[in-house]
């Protein structure tokens, strides 16, 4: 009679500092970029575009470049609101879906080349000014 295996179980792996799971950073701005002008686009796309404008923003110093093209999105992310707020009904216009489809691909690559202790720092501060605050400044 031979002995039984023991089951597999995978080891739990550390990734190295500047290794991170592009699939998070990524996906949720990736699938709401490709929502727009779909009907079902909706609210949480616009927080995910939010929050990639917001992280953008927290990383950049002052003169960066990326800082122009955040504030595009960011105010256009608003305004959506803005207009769901009032209307009841999330939708972009011709001219948002332009600024978004310009700038959110910006975005995602200026996250991608920056470090992860910058995007802890950044994620850290708006985690804190949430629970300070009860809101999210962007």
């Amino acid at each position: 009679m031979t002995k039984p295996r023991k089951k597999y179980r995978p080891k739990p792996v550390v990734m190295p500092l500047g290794i991170r799971d592009s699939f998070a950073f990524e996906m949720p701005a990736l699938q709401a970029l490709s929502a727009l002008g779909q009907p079902h686009f909706c609210e949480q796309h616009v927080y995910d575009l939010i929050a990639t404008g917001d992280m953008s923003k927290r990383i950049a110093s002052v003169d960066h470049e990326i800082v122009a093209v955040t504030q595009p999105v960011i105010d256009v992310c608003a305004n959506i609101q803005e207009r769901a707020q009032r209307t009841g009904k999330t939708g972009v216009t011709g001219d948002e879906v332009r600024v978004l489809r310009d700038g959110v691909p910006k975005l995602i690559a200026f996250i991608r080349r920056s470090p992860n202790p910058a995007i802890y720092r950044a994620a850290l501060a708006a985690h804190d000014e949430f629970y300070r605050t009860g809101e999210l400044r962007v």
